[in-house]
């Protein structure tokens, strides 16, 4: 599996308490994936997608879920904050009932592996690159997100 994925999916079950209470509301996909790689004398290539992920029957406060999730991009993705228009995460909502919702967040993203070749063996080798910027883009380490009708919640 891709590694940025699994580490926001990871995160938003960790920091938001509807899918901290119950993780299988929470559904990922991978849309529109593509490798991306050059005819040259390494193998290097870059994964580029869509995350799909889907919460369902989410009946929390929706700024207690995207936040994490903007958090997370200008960590893991930051040139998406940096890139016009601007707008890192795409969303679709279908409305249930009163209080809940099925949620589809759209994010592009990119992973590039680095290949190496082992001259004595042959073998290959693949290694994921990290795109954070150093320092992290946006630090909210411990931060909580207080809306006046719900209890704080948690972010990155």
């Amino acid at each position: 599996m891709l590694h940025k994925p699994r580490s926001l999916v990871a995160l938003l079950r960790e920091k938001v308490p509807a899918l901290k209470a119950d993780p299988t509301l929470l559904s990922m996909f991978i849309d529109k994936g593509k490798v991306i790689s050059r005819a040259t004398n390494n193998p290097s290539f870059q994964y580029r997608y869509t995350l799909n992920l889907v919460v369902q029957d989410y009946a929390g406060d929706i700024d207690a879920l995207i936040l994490p999730i903007l958090l997370w991009v200008g960590q893991e993705e930051p040139e998406l904050l940096e890139r016009a228009p601007h707008e890192p995460i795409r969303y679709e909502s279908e409305i249930l009932d009163a209080s809940s919702a099925d949620v589809s967040i759209y994010i592009e993203l990119s992973e590039r592996v680095l290949v190496a070749r082992d001259a004595a063996t042959g073998t290959y080798t693949t290694s994921h690159l990290d795109d954070r910027y150093a320092p992290p883009a946006w630090d909210a380490e411990g931060a909580t997100l207080q809306h006046p009708a719900s209890e704080p919640a948690s972010c990155p």
